[in-house]
């Protein structure tokens, strides 16, 4: 959990890189390698989203709100498939827009 204050934030992260990758095993079945997360703010939950297309990318944007009240704020970043990377790089929040 993240603890800010303000008006609007930007949570930045890694995407990209083998998540996605679809590979053939030796039974010739199809794996699929994919990266959730459920992005919480303020103890509700405000989507789920997928960092596993592309090139694996450094400081990509991975969820961004404004007009937030500028208060106190909480923000949790669950990585939902187990045995998957979820990288959080920084948070970057400021007040009054």
């Amino acid at each position: 959990m993240i603890l800010f204050s303000g008006s609007a934030f930007w949570a930045y992260g890694v995407t990209g890189g083998n998540a996605g990758l679809v590979v053939l095993t030796p039974a010739y079945t199809v794996e699929i390698d994919i990266r959730r997360y459920e992005v919480i703010l303020d103890n509700s939950t405000v989507g789920v989203y997928n960092s596993s297309s592309g090139p694996t990318t450094y400081q990509s944007l991975l969820y961004s709100a404004s007009d937030l009240e500028d208060t106190n704020h909480t923000l949790t970043l669950v990585n939902i498939d187990a045995g998957r990377r979820l990288s959080f790089d920084r948070l970057k929040h400021v007040s009054g827009l």
